[in-house]
């Protein structure tokens, strides 16, 4: 999944989504990355998130990959211990997304 956007109400439907998704097809049945970049970012931050329940939750039960745009955290300012403990990776978002596609992922924009 990719997100991009700083609104709450998109985000929450995002991680819903993400967590319908498992309740649906089941873990063993599905991988799920969120690739977050822009505006999105803070999601990702300890200081800047508002679902860190959530987030560790999805990260715990269902073992969801959470990847931190490099490119943006260069431009805002974000290094890695600025990030919540659930972030993997910290790629380009946008090469991250096109070798997740080019590996047969779907691709999903709420």
């Amino acid at each position: 999944m990719h997100l991009n956007a700083s609104d709450e109400k998109v985000q929450r439907g995002t991680l819903n989504n993400i967590k319908h998704l498992y309740q649906e097809l089941g873990p063993q049945n599905l991988t799920v990355e969120l690739v977050v970049h822009g505006a999105g970012l803070p999601l990702l931050t300890k200081r800047g998130t508002t679902f860190a329940d959530e987030l560790t939750d999805l990260k715990r039960t269902y073992g969801v990959n959470y990847t931190a745009c490099s490119n943006t955290m260069k431009t805002m300012q974000v290094t890695r211990e600025d990030l919540i403990s659930e972030v993997g990776d910290t790629v380009p978002a946008m090469v991250r997304l096109m070798e997740r596609q080019e590996q047969g992922w779907v691709y999903i924009k709420p």
